[in-house]
């Protein structure tokens, strides 16, 4: 015959219901509004494909 001696196992339960949002420095905010608004209204063809590589980079990265 086994014998088994019976152990409550007591724990916390933590479930994340939101997610936590992190405010970016004004700064940043600054300089993609800034950025945004000069490649829609530029001519300037590298710096739009310059501002879509790093927007497409840090999408991808989950930056």
């Amino acid at each position: 015959m086994i014998e088994a001696d019976h152990y409550d196992i007591i724990y916390e339960l933590t479930i994340l219901t939101e997610q936590s949002i992190i405010q970016k420095p004004a700064k940043n905010s600054i300089f993609w509004h800034n950025a945004t608004k000069y490649a829609s209204t530029s001519s300037d063809e590298s710096f739009v494909e310059e501002v879509a590589y790093m927007m497409v980079t840090l999408h991808r990265t989950g930056a």
